[in-house]
């Protein structure tokens, strides 16, 4: 009896070990809940020749892709976190009362490795010349940051998270923004403010409530720039709540449950139209248009204005919201009245790795005659309907930590023009170059307007007390 027990035994654990190899054999796929790709099959022989990676690619593929592994995964979180309140996931944090919280925030709600006072800057500078080049065409401009859900419900983190820092990146740029004069939407004071729910348990976004106060506090904005501009206003509590959202969070977490969080439903009637079917609210580019709206919107963003187009569309006669990098302002039209530049806090490091597709703005500066001397490294790229120019340039007494505002002057006969660049390194010409990044520019410049053929080109920086300017020996020809 005993030896028929036992054999059973070994029967059933066999069976139950060699069930993800015969059903990954037999085609059984696992649902990807993860926020990254999962390895392929590999081939034995790859281009013709002998794949010696082989094994190591095969261990990968089996690894993430082994039947039943959702199911496996999920139970052992379960039972991880029922019993000591920890994730298997690299992505979550479990934090208190069944809240959940993406890894990538923790660094922002610890205010460790935050941005130097120079990268602030050059961010600041970087919102400047959007707003100066869309103001020089009459168009408004309103940049906001979405908060990380952990800036927002930081009592809900685990005790073992100890906040060490003093500033995050967004209350270090909020407070050089008003030094500045600069004027932002502050979504912080918005949604802490206010004592409903704001984001949802389960997933990384704000809920449809949350969402409704930054739709009220944006175009609150956007009618401040633009009195002419009215908007419709919702009753925060006037919702019918229930559980039919899918978190994120929990979807990485336990991939094998449909765990559901709470959302509310405020009957708002779609009152727009758009130009092909959305099939997703994370597709690149939106376009709609609505009989019942005014104005025409352009309007850079992340997921966390998907909650937001469905309402925002009502009220704009036409809109477009792309989520492509770097941000294309030839998206533009002749019609656009104002620009929103919504991004979520935890990427606000982004902004200082590409440079807007966007004509650079005119300025007025006095050089003096005997400006310094400089070294300046250059890159000039023509397309269709632009020049692009790049650089690092480095005044004599050049400091990694420095800060300089560098400009670019076109001179063809009298008739001289300066132009703001971007304060960004152009990493497609210097790649490896990033400790220079203070004293690296990038300028695009529309050819229409440029009336001469040929342009004498001089770089331009001012590190606070002296200008230094580097002339450029070949001239700039327009085709």
């Amino acid at each position: 009896m005993k030896k028929s027990v036992c054999i059973i035994f070994i029967i059933l654990f066999m069976g139950l070990c060699a069930m993800p190899l015969f059903g990954l054999v037999f085609g059984y796929e696992n649902v990807n809940a993860e926020k990254r790709e999962l390895a392929q099959s590999p081939e034995i022989i790859a281009d013709g020749v002998f794949n010696f990676d082989f094994t190591k690619q095969f261990d990968d593929y089996f690894t993430d892709q082994f039947a039943f592994r959702t199911d496996f995964v999920t139970l052992f979180a379960q039972l991880k976190g029922s019993a000591f309140g920890e994730s298997v996931s690299e992505q979550v944090i479990i934090g208190k009362d069944g809240w959940l919280f993406f890894e990538r925030t923790l660094r922002d709600y610890k205010k460790e490795n935050v941005l130097s006072e120079n990268e602030i800057g050059r961010l600041v500078r970087t919102l400047e010349i959007q707003r100066d080049a869309l103001s020089q065409r009459g168009i408004g401009f309103v940049f906001t940051i979405a908060p990380n859900k952990a800036s927002v419900y930081g009592h809900y983190m685990p005790e073992r998270y100890v906040i060490t820092g003093t500033k995050s990146n967004a209350e270090k740029l909020f407070e050089a923004l008003s030094q500045r004069g600069f004027d932002y939407v502050d979504l912080f004071a918005a949604l802490r403010g206010n004592s409903r729910q704001v984001y949802h348990k389960l997933d990384t976004h704000w809920n449809n409530t949350g969402a409704l106060i930054a739709y009220d506090t944006l175009l609150g904005r956007v009618q401040a720039l633009l009195p002419q501009f009215d908007y419709t206003q919702y009753e925060l509590d006037a919702f019918v709540e229930s559980a039919t959202w899918e978190g994120d969070l929990s979807a990485m977490l336990y991939p094998a449950t449909r765990m559901r969080d709470m959302q509310q439903d405020y009957g708002i009637q779609k009152l727009y139209d758009s130009a092909r079917p959305i099939r997703s609210l994370e597709e690149m580019k939106i376009e709609t248009t609505s009989e019942s709206g005014s104005l025409q919107l352009l309007m850079f963003r992340d997921s966390f204005a998907n909650a937001l187009i469905p309402i925002m569309s009502n009220e704009f006669a036409a809109a477009t919201y792309s989520r492509a990098l770097p941000y294309d302002y030839a998206l533009l039209t002749e019609q656009t009245d104002v620009v929103i530049l919504q991004i979520v806090e935890r990427n606000l490091p982004e902004l200082l790795l590409f440079a807007p597709k966007l004509s650079a703005p005119l300025a007025e500066i006095v050089v003096p005659e005997q400006a310094a001397a400089m070294d300046c490294d250059i890159a000039i790229a023509y397309d269709a309907a632009h020049i692009r120019i790049s650089g690092i340039a480095k005044p004599q007494d050049y400091q990694q930590s420095g800060s300089y505002d560098i400009y670019v002057r076109l001179t063809t006969g009298d008739n001289s023009q300066v132009f703001v660049p971007f304060p960004i390194l152009d990493r497609s010409v210097y790649e490896g170059q990033e400790a220079q990044a203070n004293s690296a520019f990038t300028l695009r410049i529309d050819k229409s307007y440029l009336s001469a053929k040929e342009y004498a080109v001089q770089i331009i920086v001012f590190d606070g007390a002296q200008y230094s300017v580097y002339a450029v020996p070949d001239t700039l020809a327009i085709d």
